[in-house]
């Protein structure tokens, strides 16, 4: 942690950047740290290789930095990724950070090796939102009501609403005082976990329809094609609701959302007790936690599903 605070607090001007595809702890832990920096008088642009989710707007309101999808000048004492587990997932700006001199991480990811010239990784942490949160806490920099709102809605995403195994003690006393400095904990947790669109209501029904049961109902697959995206008029980012539909099945150990990305094919695991998602991530070049792991593969999405169902025989 020390070192991870002096590279910051040296730093006149800081580039900060997510992983691919985002989720909510990835923009609001990046939003709030572009407000700590800001609040100690630190320079930074935010990098994102997308622009941010529609389900994931609401947190917009709640960061002050504008964001950016393409490098705009390279005039930066520090790189600093956030919430990504290894280099390549840093998509387009990957390439950037590596050939960069001065490069920290703070993540929470198991699988992560630690790609960055100085790293701070929680692998034992909830998420990156409550490893931002402890930096801020230690390095003494101030968390505003706004930043509260983005750790504690990036807490929220990656704790299921502090129903995952990843949640402990020190997470909901990370959440506690977060709401006691302001956070705006209803309105996120409404817009984040309860609120739907009709094309993703609809989506999740077809999801569901078509969920296929593997060894002995142990494992559950969901498969998701860009024409099944396109007759609900729903687009790749609504999918992302889909990943604990599968394991959330009686007597699933297992749940795997399999979908088209571009030109390649994303794969969501998730886990119940036993098995290691994350290692079964690793085979394909993912990664991940225990419970929650992710990967990309050239094979095409029946081609990879009967793939990972093949792989998971002796681990069920």
């Amino acid at each position: 942690m020390k070192n991870i605070i002096k590279a910051i607090r040296e730093a006149k001007k800081v580039a900060l950047f997510t992983h691919i595809t985002p989720d909510g702890d990835a923009i609001g832990s990046t939003f709030a740290m572009g407000q700590l920096l800001r609040s100690a008088g630190i320079e930074n642009d935010i990098y994102i290789n997308e622009k941010v989710p529609e389900r994931l707007k609401v947190l917009e309101a709640y960061g002050e930095n504008p964001y950016y999808t393409e490098l705009q000048d390279n005039d930066y004492d520090l790189m600093l990724a956030l919430d990504c587990g290894d280099l390549h997932r840093l998509g387009d700006f990957a390439d950037a950070f590596g050939n960069f001199e001065n490069t920290a991480v703070i993540d929470h990811h198991v699988s992560n090796p630690g790609y960055a010239k100085v790293n701070f990784i929680e692998a034992h942490g909830s998420s990156t939102g409550e490893a931002v949160y402890n930096f801020a806490l230690q390095g003494c920099f101030e968390i505003s009501s706004n930043v509260a709102s983005l750790l504690y809605a990036a807490i929220t995403s990656d704790t299921g609403c502090f129903k995952y195994s990843s949640t402990t003690p020190r997470t909901l006393v990370a959440a506690a005082d977060l709401m006691e400095k302001g956070a705006d904990y209803v309105k996120i947790c409404k817009k984040l976990f309860d609120t739907e669109d009709i094309k993703t209501l609809r989506l999740k029904a077809m999801a569901t329809e078509n969920l296929q049961l593997y060894h002995n109902g142990k494992v559950a697959v969901i498969t998701v094609t860009t024409k099944d995206l396109e007759s609900h008029g729903a687009i790749y980012e609504d999918a992302e609701g889909l990943t604990d539909i599968p394991r959330s099945v009686s007597g699933v150990e297992v749940g795997i959302v399999i979908k088209e990305w571009k030109d390649k094919t994303k794969a969501s695991i998730r886990t119940n007790e036993y098995v290691d998602a994350s290692a079964l991530a690793a085979i394909y070049g993912g990664g991940g936690h225990i419970r929650a792991a992710g990967l990309v593969s050239e094979m095409d999405v029946l081609s990879l599903r009967d793939d990972l169902v093949a792989n998971l025989k002796d681990l069920i």
